[in-house]
């Protein structure tokens, strides 16, 4: 039996795991006897299960319950307060983290957004004795209202960036970075805070986006309508991923529809609830259809002709690798999707962005007639990130 290592994928969707799976593949290729096993969350725990994949028992936190709580009706999440929240939790699942690593003793440790990880390290160095790979997809929070309190949380939250750069340097942490340089902001974390690119530039491997597909094998969309049963028609999908963040938005894409068939009588609609939305039974409109959780989601991304989703950083890039027009709904107040993904789409000059809370159904119909079948020109993205990553893992598991 080769090296054991532990993966902890902290996504509080199903967005990350897809990638953090793609990775493990890769690095089975290059380091085929490792022993891995994983920590997360439902509906993580369930989709690794089913992958034959060894989860522990522990759960790895309670954010998934926190981020539920904190959404309300109006797709908006108050993405400080949250993590003033979280952070309450820090100090005990840093505590039941190191008697993990105590009791299994593994070699090696890969954390997908393992914040709790990376703070307590950064706040008691002394015990990373052992490789901890931190995968990040973005730096610096922002307040997003003009509250004082929102401002000092964001400020405390950058202070760990600011710490983590000041930290005494280690041979056993390592850091990744899906993306660019230019997705760190080249700014301040805050007052009397390092520059957010600076940090990126000491400290990260930037690996570009980790997508699960290669999308030259999807450039065909009838093939792929054909494939997957939908007929020649266009085709309207609407997702919000793996929690139910956002089941606003499937009840405007809902109420949208109507309005969209009157210019566009043929078009069909297909509603993604994932895992973590009930849909009920009521009745729908002729022509649109609503499911549950659909393995392989960007294979009917491939085949449609409009996206509608929300604004998270996996979901979107992969439809700007498709070269697909789409529409994104940012969770508001949540300056990862607000700023940090807008910033990185709007830089490839991909998707439309639009607001829950100053949208109607009108608008977004109108908005989704002038966007379907439109031929896009989206700017190069790398999107080797799997691949390295899986790579510089396997340098470490020596």
């Amino acid at each position: 039996m080769g090296k054991k290592v532990l993966y902890i994928s902290g996504s509080l969707g199903l967005g990350h795991v897809f990638r953090d799976l793609a990775i493990v593949k890769e690095l089975r290729k290059l380091k085929p006897d490792i022993d891995l096993y994983w920590l997360a969350e439902q509906p993580v725990t369930d989709l690794l299960t089913k992958a034959g994949e060894k989860v522990l028992p522990e759960s790895y936190s309670v954010c998934n319950e926190l981020m539920r709580k904190q959404v309300d009706e109006k797709n908006q999440v108050n993405f400080t307060r949250w993590l003033y929240a979280w952070s309450k939790f820090f100090d005990r699942t840093f505590l039941d983290y190191m008697n993990i690593l105590q009791r299994e003793n593994f070699d090696l440790v890969i954390g997908d957004e393992a914040y709790e990880l990376a703070i307590g390290y950064s706040k008691k160095p002394e015990l990373l004795d052992r490789h901890f790979v931190m995968m990040w997809d973005f730096v610096k929070v922002y307040p997003m209202t003009k509250n004082p309190i929102d401002h000092i949380i964001a400020w405390v939250v950058n202070q760990n960036w600011d710490r983590h750069y000041k930290m005494k340097e280690t041979p056993y942490l390592h850091n990744i970075f899906f993306g660019e340089l230019e997705d760190t902001p080249d700014e301040s974390l805050g007052l009397f805070l390092v520059n957010a690119r600076d940090w990126g530039k000491k400290y990260c491997d930037f690996v570009g986006h980790p997508l699960q597909f290669d999308p030259k094998q999807y450039t065909d969309p009838d093939l792929m309508k054909e494939r997957l049963g939908y007929g020649r028609d266009p085709l309207i999908l609407c997702a919000i991923g793996g929690t139910s963040a956002g089941a606003g938005l499937l009840g405007l894409c809902k109420r949208a529809y109507p309005i969209m068939r009157r210019a566009l009588p043929n078009a069909r609609m297909v509603i993604v609830g994932g895992p973590s939305i009930q849909l009920g039974s009521e009745a729908t409109p002729d022509g649109l259809e609503m499911r549950g959780y659909v393995p392989k989601l960007y294979e009917h991304f491939a085949a449609c002709d409009l996206a509608i989703v929300l604004g998270g950083g996996g979901t979107t890039l992969e439809l700007a690798a498709l070269h697909k027009p789409f529409i994104y709904f940012p969770l508001e107040k949540h300056s990862e999707q607000m700023i940090s993904v807008a910033r990185t789409l709007d830089r490839y000059s991909a998707g439309n962005k639009m607001l829950f809370s100053r949208t109607s159904p009108e608008m977004l119909a109108e908005k989704a007639i002038s966007c379907i079948g439109q031929k896009v020109e989206y700017g190069n993205i790398p999107i080797g990130g799997v691949l390295r990553s899986a790579e510089i893992i396997s340098k470490l598991i020596q």
